[in-house]
């Protein structure tokens, strides 16, 4: 892992997940992604997509043209499934620094290794 660590938050009371641009940028700005949970593991997987397919989330332009924007997934399922996985409290937000196989163009987030943030508006830059 390198200095440009990627990172993935979860804010579970808005039911989402936030990727900041370093993520994105370290797998190259793919213009989709595709999630893959490994749940017996506890690790998620983002994939670089260049392609639509019908499992892979469109990352939209404006991301890339705003400085100012967190690419923001809304999946209540998802992110409620990796909360009771973990055991997280619902009212708090988690941040997990990921791995970037550039090769590969996947980064790996192992869910274990979970940094609580607290509760109330933590939404700080994870660039």
């Amino acid at each position: 892992m390198n200095s440009a660590t990627p990172t993935i938050r979860f804010v579970f009371r808005d039911s989402r997940f936030y990727l900041g641009k370093r993520t994105l940028r370290e797998l190259g700005n793919p213009p989709y992604l595709k999630i893959l949970w490994n749940k017996d593991e506890a690790v998620l997987f983002l994939k670089a997509e260049t392609k639509k397919s019908r499992d892979a989330l469109r990352v939209p332009d404006y991301f890339y043209a705003n400085t100012d924007h967190k690419y923001r997934f809304g999946r209540a399922k998802f992110t409620e499934a990796i909360r009771v996985r973990m055991g997280w409290d619902v009212d708090a937000t988690y941040r997990v620094k990921g791995e970037v196989f550039k090769e590969h163009a996947i980064a790996r987030f192992v869910m274990a290794e979970a940094e609580y943030l607290g509760t109330g508006e933590l939404y700080a830059e994870d660039e």
